[in-house]
């Protein structure tokens, strides 16, 4: 009698263990009770919810139907998995090639903020940029890339024994064609010409006659003002070389970055990007 009642209660345990299976041509399993098979569609009520509504699902969408005995029934093929690309690009081939072209251009949109030093509008002081920037890729190792800048310095300057605030506001626009040197997962480094167009606005206050026991020539005021114009208030078409440039990946969207060359930009660059 123990024996008939352990083995009863076996049954019980495997009648509810078992479930039908539809497998949905996306390889999504649903496990069920089904209830009824039509013409175009197959009900069933779901097994964790066996007192619940039932359900349909058309026979369009489901790859296969295997029975709690075991019986299996195919209906449609699989769909075959969606291929990601980026930029025209299969992800797994450009991993496969170990080419990061697809990181780095998948973001095209950035947005930038940093520093950059150069003899065109700000001398050796470092200026303050923003830039915003968008990249189209060409092949895995060449793209172009659209770059708008703003740019302020403001500091305290001498020339001729004459002492004077400085500040500087400029735009940038350039057209750059880029090649990349070495492309990894974290690091880039790259080189690029370009041409692009600079606009400066230098403004000069309280100048004052201060000569320091360091100056060793001094002029008139007159001097001063003009070489400052010459100097700082340059605008017009500059040619955007990078002569060598790196950025540095430290999260999936922030990078840091440099490069020297001679650009609107400046001839030395040094910030931190936000792509998107």
């Amino acid at each position: 009698m123990k024996q008939l009642f352990t083995l009863l209660i076996f049954l019980l345990a495997v009648q509810v263990k078992a479930q039908d299976k539809i497998i949905t041509v996306d390889s999504d399993t649903i496990e069920c009770k089904v209830m009824e098979r039509g013409s175009d569609a197959v009900s069933y009520v779901l097994f964790s919810d066996l007192s619940g509504p039932a359900k349909t699902i058309k026979y369009t969408q489901i790859h296969k139907i295997i029975m709690q005995s075991g019986a299996e029934t195919e209906f449609t093929a699989l769909n075959k998995p969606k291929v990601r690309t980026i930029n025209g690009v299969p992800e797994e081939e450009v991993k496969k090639q170990n080419d990061e072209y697809a990181y780095w251009n998948r973001h095209a949109f950035r947005l930038s903020y940093g520093m950059s030093m150069g003899l065109v509008y700000s001398g050796t002081d470092w200026n303050k940029d923003v830039f915003v920037s968008y990249s189209i890729g060409l092949t895995p190792r060449k793209y172009l890339k659209f770059t708008l800048g703003w740019g302020h310095s403001a500091d305290l300057k001498r020339s001729l024994g004459w002492e004077y605030w400085g500040d500087y506001r400029t735009f940038s626009s350039s057209i750059t064609y880029r090649y990349v040197w070495v492309n990894r997962p974290k690091l880039r480094v790259f080189s690029g010409l370009g041409i692009g167009y600079l606009d400066t606005e230098a403004m000069m206050s309280d100048l004052v006659f201060n000569p320091s026991p360091l100056d060793y020539k001094f002029g008139s005021k007159e001097q001063v003002v003009r070489e400052f114009n010459e100097f700082y208030g340059y605008s017009g078409i500059l040619p955007d070389i990078e002569l060598i440039g790196l950025e540095y990946v430290f999260r999936e969207h922030w990078l840091i970055g440099s490069k020297l060359g001679y650009s609107t930009s400046g001839m030395a660059t040094l910030g931190i990007g936000y792509s998107f």
